[in-house]
């Protein structure tokens, strides 16, 4: 996932190497998942959730959403300063507004923390216990203030090594916190930094979002390939339960340089596609751009129904009314 786009880190499809494109990084053999037919799996036929990112640097989106075609808000993102003080890019009426509109349309709304290179104040504020339960108490008086239905960490691989050290204890104080007022944990995670993550911290989040996108190992970011990839390689490496886990989709594009290689400088939001090109939805490369056009999206979908749903990043870069891609998404999920 990421913070303010234009500081999006890069990542890479293998395990355990640090976040930065490569030219000749050997791939991870990741396990398949393949979908289970619908006669042998009816999991595969209960209703799917879908999250979308909401950037708070771009919130007027919230007024046009189509709430229907959702089921949970993450509000991207929430963070401490230095003083611990929780903070966002929208104004306190804002994130009000947000929350009163989602609720009203039956849609849960969580305050999702991190976001790529948004994790220096986290190390001393969860290192040792007495500033780690303060913290997480500040946590849950947030939490309160604007009736939020949960919490999501998105803290990504260029964290500190400290905060990796302390990031299991944290995560057990908010699983306490959650199930005490009754809310959800949930976390996005990217392979190349998973395992960073222990078994036993997985399996405290009620849901475990997939970053499947970014790959600069393929010929594009987010292939349906690699969706599948990243499924096998969380449910069956990992161990999660694949009714924990939520595929994440791009609603972005990213470009390449003369060579092939992907172009971490270049970044195009779906609805900025479609201007450009208004076949766009029907193809997965435009104007020199990778991403995810309808056929792909709908491939994605079908092999999501064996999980807990899908995962959005992120809600304003999506066309509307007949073009948007959530629409494509709700449609495809049963």
């Amino acid at each position: 996932m990421n913070g303010n786009m234009a500081n999006k880190p890069t990542t890479i499809a293998s395990v355990g190497a640090t976040p930065a494109p490569s030219t000749d990084q050997q791939v991870t053999s990741i396990p398949e998942a393949t979908p289970t037919p619908t006669p042998e799996n009816p999991f595969r036929q209960m209703p799917k959730e879908i999250y979308g990112y909401l950037p708070l640097w771009n919130s007027d989106c919230y007024k046009t959403l189509d709430y229907g075609n959702l089921t949970h808000i993450n509000l991207a993102f929430i963070n401490p300063d230095a003083s611990g003080e929780l903070v966002c890019d929208a104004p306190e009426e804002i994130v009000r507004a947000i929350v009163d509109k989602a609720h009203a349309e039956g849609v849960k709304v969580l305050m999702s923390m991190g976001g790529a290179g948004n994790s220096a104040n986290y190390p001393p504020l969860i290192a040792d216990e007495a500033p780690r339960k303060a913290f997480v108490d500040r946590i849950g008086s947030y939490v309160d203030q604007f009736g939020l239905d949960g919490i999501d960490l998105d803290i990504e691989g260029d964290a500190d090594p400290l905060f990796w050290s302390c990031y299991e204890p944290w995560v057990e104080a908010l699983r306490a916190l959650c199930d005490d007022k009754g809310i959800l944990l949930t976390t996005a995670v990217g392979n190349w930094y998973a395992d960073r993550i222990s078994k036993k911290t997985y399996a405290r989040f009620d849901r475990v979002g997939i970053m499947a996108y970014d790959n600069d190992m393929d010929t594009m970011h987010s292939t349906f390939q690699y969706a599948k990839d990243c499924i096998g390689f969380f449910s069956v490496l990992r161990k999660i339960p694949k009714e924990k886990l939520l595929l994440g989709v791009p609603f972005y594009g990213r470009g390449y340089d003369a060579n092939g290689k992907l172009d971490w400088n270049s970044y195009i939001s779906y609805r900025d596609l479609l201007a450009l090109d208004p076949e766009a939805g029907s193809k997965d490369e435009s104007h020199g751009y990778g991403y995810n056009g309808i056929e792909t999206l709908r491939q994605k979908c079908d092999v999501a129904r064996d999980c807990a749903g899908m995962m959005i990043w992120e809600l304003s870069q999506d066309a509307d009314g007949e073009a948007s891609l959530l629409r494509v998404m709700r449609e495809a999920l049963p």
